[in-house]
C-alpha cells in the first residue's frame, strides 16, 4: 500500500484541458463579423477581373443611376406644383413628359438591379457551394462531422444546401440596401443643405439618431431568432431524413 501511494504521488497529474474560447452571446457587426466577411469576399470575388467583380460594377452603377432618378423624379414633383399654381399649363406638360421619361427609366433600372442581385447571389452560391463541397468531401470531412461530431457542425445537410443559398442571396442584396441609401444620404444632405441651411440638418439627424438608438434598444434580439430558427428548421428536416433512412427498424 506504500509503494502504491508512492507511485500515486510521484505520478504526474493530468494536465488541465485546454479553455475553450470564449464564444461570441449574439451576432453583432463588430471584428468577428468583418474578419469572417473579409474571409468570405475574398472566396466569391476571387480578384478584380472575375465575373463576379463584373456584376458588382454593373451593379454600382445601376444604383448611381437609381439615385439621381429618384432625385430628378422629386425635383420634377416640385416643378409640377410650382406649374400648377402659375397656372402654366405648357410648363405643366413638359414636366409631365419629363415625368412619364423618368419614371420609364426607374422602372427599367429597377428590374436591371433585381436582375443582377440574382445574378450575383447565384454566382456567389456557385463559388461558395464549390469551396464548401471541396472542403467537406475531401479527407473524410462529412464523416468527422457527421458520425465523431468534430467541429459541433450538426445539420450539415441544411447548412449547405439551405442556409448557404439564404446567405449569399442576403450577401447580394447587402451592397444595394448599403451603397444606395448612403448614397441618398449625401445628395438629399447637399440639396437640403442649400434649401434649408446645415443648422437644420443638424437638428434633423439628431432626432434620427436619438429615434434610431431608442428602437435598436427596445428591438428584440432578431438576429438570434432567426438563428435558433434555422437550426430548428435543421433538426426537423434531419429527423425526416433519418426516420427514412431507419424506416424497417422503427416499423419493426
Amino acid at each position: 500500500s506504500d509503494d502504491a501511494a508512492a507511485i500515486a504521488t510521484t505520478t504526474p497529474a493530468k494536465p488541465p484541458a485546454p479553455a475553450r474560447p470564449h464564444a461570441r452571446k449574439q451576432a453583432a457587426v463588430d471584428g468577428t463579423f468583418v474578419k469572417r466577411m473579409a474571409f468570405i469576399l475574398q472566396i466569391v470575388v476571387p480578384s478584380l477581373n472575375s465575373k463576379e467583380a463584373a456584376l458588382l460594377a454593373i451593379q454600382t452603377l445601376l444604383l448611381v443611376s437609381r439615385s439621381f432618378i429618384s432625385l430628378r423624379i422629386a425635383r420634377k414633383g416640385g416643378d409640377g406644383l410650382q406649374a400648377v399654381m402659375e397656372h402654366s399649363w405648357k410648363k405643366f406638360g413638359i414636366v409631365l413628359g419629363d415625368f412619364f421619361v423618368s419614371g420609364v427609366a426607374a422602372s427599367v433600372v429597377n428590374s436591371a438591379l433585381k436582375y443582377m442581385t440574382n445574378s450575383i447571389s447565384l454566382s456567389f452560391r456557385q463559388r461558395l457551394t464549390t469551396y464548401v463541397h471541396q472542403r467537406y468531401l475531401s479527407d473524410q470531412a462529412y464523416y468527422r462531422a457527421a458520425v465523431l461530431r468534430v467541429g459541433n457542425l450538426d445539420n450539415a445537410d441544411q447548412r449547405i444546401a439551405d442556409d448557404l443559398n439564404q446567405f449569399c442571396h442576403t450577401a447580394s442584396d447587402l451592397f444595394s440596401r448599403t451603397f444606395k441609401p448612403l448614397l441618398d444620404v449625401i445628395l438629399s444632405t447637399m440639396r437640403m443643405g442649400e434649401n434649408m441651411g446645415y443648422g437644420g440638418l443638424v437638428v434633423l439627424y439628431s432626432y434620427f439618431l436619438f429615434s434610431g438608438a431608442v428602437i435598436r434598444a427596445v428591438s428584440p434580439p432578431f438576429s438570434e431568432y432567426i438563428a435558433r430558427s434555422q437550426k430548428l428548421e435543421g433538426d426537423f428536416r434531419r429527423m425526416h431524413s433519418r426516420l427514412i433512412t431507419l424506416a424497417e427498424e422503427v416499423a419493426f
